[in-house]
């Protein structure tokens, strides 16, 4: 698995290579732990949907995996579908407002 790298600070001010087996990963802050839980959400939602579609393409039904763990509270269901819609939209808008870039977090 081709991985890919990014240089980071080490806490001691060194620099260092880190290294991610997925490129959306590489773009996550390693330390901030709001852009990390955006990253997992974002991933989480785009396998969701892509099963979904397989599902769909291959006529094998509905394989909707957040229905499927979590079909049997409906609220708790939806609240993890705004979940993914605001991480993707903290994705996309995520380097001007990452509450772990801001000068208070330095």
């Amino acid at each position: 698995m081709k991985c890919f790298a990014r240089q980071v600070k080490t806490q001691l001010g060194l620099p260092t290579i880190a290294l991610y087996p997925f490129p959306s990963f590489a773009m996550c802050g390693k330390n901030c732990v709001p852009c990390m839980i955006a990253c997992v959400l974002v991933t989480i939602g785009a396998l969701n949907w892509g099963l979904v579609g397989l599902g769909q393409l291959l006529g094998g039904g509905d394989w909707n995996i957040v229905h499927m763990v979590l079909g049997g509270v409906p609220v708790v269901e939806h609240i993890v579908y705004v979940l993914v819609g605001a991480a993707g939209v903290m994705k996309i808008v995520g380097p001007k407002l990452c509450p772990c870039k801001s000068p208070s977090a330095a």
